[in-house]
């Protein structure tokens, strides 16, 4: 998925001549925005969700000599376990396409695997944007996760990426990568870009509740057993392989680790095994959106897992 990600950025960029070990374009400030607009309803977000950022009110963007792409990030960690919803990006001006991303730790200054990626808009400046995440990637306590936007080949003259007001957290709130130069990410307090303001990047997130940990970091094997389709619309299945007679149970959880349904099974014979899920909890009522935990006990042994419920 990461190199995935490395191409469709990298397609069409205009690569410029340089001397060795000299950077082929320069980072400027760009226009100093006159009003910060507050995060309009219309993209989806509101007050009464929680959002993750090191930046404040949206200061100016900043312009690479050139229409190349490039990509900013912002570092989290919480101390409980967290749902990535969305991310919030604030575009200055167009750019010709988004693509934003949820990555783990390489290490303090380098996104990791990509956890869940999604393309976005990148038509109209001045204005928050929302990316939802398709599997609201579930992130364990003290586990750095990465909150990337990347924009690919912007038009001359515009700044999509907005920096704040100042100034930067170090190591947190403000990284860029240009992919003609290589695949590092660089903290835009180091040379080159030394600029002293953070990405305008922010987290949506949801926290689950501490029974969540076990429940999302199985100690088990899981290879005995599969959840289809995914994302889930209506009905979702688990199938798994019983070896011996019994009882076996399937248990699903919201995020805060509630219990949300309990679906029994009776092994009279070993063999192969489908539990289905439609999406309704125990007293009957169809659960909303978004990303479910569950747990089957079976074989003597338990196993975890997610399904996402769309809509």
């Amino acid at each position: 998925m990461k190199n995935l990600l490395f191409l469709l950025v990298a397609v069409g960029m205009t690569l410029a001549a340089s001397e060795p070990g000299v950077m082929p374009y320069s980072v400027e400030l760009g226009p100093k925005l006159s009003d910060a607009i507050a995060m309009p309803q219309t993209s989806g977000w509101s007050a009464e969700e929680e959002t993750l950022h090191w930046d404040g009110d949206p200061d100016r963007g900043f312009s690479i000599n050139g229409t190349y792409s490039y990509g900013c990030a912002c570092r989290f960690t919480e101390s409980e376990p967290v749902a990535v919803k969305a991310i919030l990006y604030y575009l200055t001006g167009n750019a010709d396409a988004v693509f934003c991303y949820v990555a783990g730790q390489n290490n303090s200054a380098q996104p990791g695997t990509v956890l869940d990626t999604t393309r976005s808009s990148g038509l109209g400046g001045g204005v928050w944007k929302r990316a939802n995440m398709p599997s609201q990637p579930l992130i364990p306590a003290y586990e750095d996760f990465w909150t990337c936007v990347i924009i690919r080949r912007h038009p001359a003259g515009e700044s999509p990426m907005t920096l704040d007001l100042g100034p930067i957290v170090p190591f947190r709130g403000g990284y860029i990568n240009l992919p003609e130069v290589g695949p590092d990410w660089f903290q835009l307090t180091d040379a080159p870009f030394w600029t002293d303001r953070n990405n305008n990047i922010r987290a949506v997130v949801e926290r689950a509740g501490s029974g969540v940990e076990e429940i999302i970091n199985p100690s088990e094997p899981t290879a005995w057993h599969r959840f289809w389709p995914s994302p889930v619309y209506s009905v979702g299945h688990l199938t798994y392989q019983a070896w011996q007679t019994g009882n076996a149970r399937l248990d699903i959880y919201d995020v805060a680790g509630n219990l949300v349904r309990t679906i029994p099974d009776r092994v009279d014979k070993p063999g192969t095994r489908t539990l289905s899920w439609d999406c309704r909890s125990n007293a009957g009522r169809r659960v909303v959106a978004g990303t479910y935990l569950y747990r089957l006990a079976a074989n003597g042994q338990t196993v975890t897992g997610k399904a996402v419920v769309l809509d």
